[in-house]
């Protein structure tokens, strides 16, 4: 199974999403329970879900999960963004740089030290 989550902190999650966390969460604790292997994946967004504190939200809400086989940290990129276009609609991320590769490998390095593997 393929989790996604955009934030540890509620507030950002709704400022990202637009929903709650806690459907998100309920599904990751139903899932361990159940004991189904997950992949975990956090989109890194600089500005919007790069404070340290909400990687570690999420590290510290998946480092007990036993069923987290994986974290995958998927770096920003802007190649949907001719979509928004075509669509007539404002790209509100459209002045958002990609990580650089000092910060995603600090995100996995936060990953990694609470027994998480990322690759």
């Amino acid at each position: 199974m393929l989790l996604d989550i955009k934030s540890g902190h509620p507030e950002t999650y709704e400022r990202v999403t637009h929903v709650s966390l806690a459907p998100t969460l309920a599904l990751a604790k139903h899932l361990h329970a159940l004991g189904k292997p997950v992949w975990l994946r956090f989109v890194l967004v600089p500005g919007l879900t790069d404070d340290r504190a909400n990687i570690e939200a999420i590290a510290d809400l998946a480092a007990p999960m036993t069923n987290i086989e994986r974290v995958e940290v998927l770096p920003f990129h802007k190649m949907g963004e001719y979509k928004w276009e075509q669509l007539g609609w404002h790209y509100l991320l459209k002045d958002t740089p990609a990580p650089s590769s000092e910060l995603v490998e600090a995100t996995k390095h936060i990953f990694r030290s609470r027994g998480l593997f990322t690759p």
